[in-house]
């Protein structure tokens, strides 16, 4: 995203609490201090939240999100013409097994990550109205790439390289919407320079729902090589978690353009 929002010419800062981004324009702090913002934000920016990585410590995985999002909400309504836009997760409408999910269709997360993610949006939700702020919330779904490092895509090629034993929960016929890095970006990209006026949900997905199992098929297919499964028996609280993009195609012309198994083909080439 970096390179991207680069490559098109936008002057970038970033808000990093870590060392491992490297950018020039950085400043090191912390999202949930009171007023960490406060100067930084200028009139007529873009802020672009992809805080809230789910890790071991949960309470840090709720400030981020919640107590971080107030944070930046309340720097925000005392500047003028800021578009925000938040990175969220299609993981927020739960269990679908007919269709893939749509923006206007009614939440019903089933996980402790996707009960943050929806919390968080009905706090940006608030504040955008009550502040007429200008916010968009992009609901990704599954992101795969060459750098990725973890999910069930990152743990097959791990398996092949190292030989390990792959654990996949259930019978693996659960379904995923499997979006490329790259088109994942574009999507964001493309929300940037499609402006729309007060609050918007955006699917930022493929609509395609794909078995786990046919992935581990493909990765086989394309590196000759045979993944060895230990089924893990546990109730599934997502079965299927895929999401309808045609509503972000119609208002800020967003069309995923990899298909998985070229996407697949792609990471293989770089292992």
């Amino acid at each position: 995203l970096l390179n991207k929002l680069k490559n098109n010419s936008y002057e970038i800062i970033i808000l990093k609490h870590k060392q491992s981004i490297n950018h020039k324009n950085f400043f090191k702090g912390d999202i949930t201090i009171e007023g960490i913002l406060d100067n930084v934000i200028l009139d007529d920016d873009i802020i672009i939240n992809l805080i809230g990585q789910y890790n071991v410590n949960h309470l840090d995985f709720v400030d981020q999100n919640l107590k971080g999002g107030y944070y930046l909400m309340k720097s925000v309504s005392k500047k003028k013409n800021i578009r925000v836009f938040l990175i969220s997760s299609i993981t927020v409408y739960g269990n679908n097994m007919n269709n893939p999910s749509k923006e206007t269709d009614v939440p019903y997360p089933s996980s402790e990550y996707a009960n943050i993610k929806l919390m968080t949006e009905n706090l940006y939700k608030f504040y955008a109205k009550e502040n007429n702020i200008d916010t968009t919330i992009l609901r990704l779904s599954n992101i795969y790439g060459p750098t990725q490092k973890s999910g069930i895509i990152f743990n097959c090629f791990k398996s092949i390289k190292d030989n390990l034993l792959l654990e996949i929960f259930n019978s693996g016929n659960q379904l995923r919407d499997f979006i490329y890095i790259d088109d994942a970006v574009n999507g964001i990209i493309s929300s940037i320079k499609c402006p729309l006026p007060g609050f918007n949900i955006l699917n930022i997905s493929t609509g395609i729902g794909t078995k786990i199992l046919d992935v581990v098929t493909s990765i086989e297919k394309i590196s000759n090589k045979k993944i060895q499964i230990k089924f893990i028996s546990t109730p599934l609280k997502e079965e299927n978690i895929w999401a309808d993009p045609s509503y972000a195609k119609k208002k800020i012309n967003f069309k995923y353009q990899m298909k998985i198994a070229q996407g697949l083909q792609n990471i293989f080439m770089t292992k």
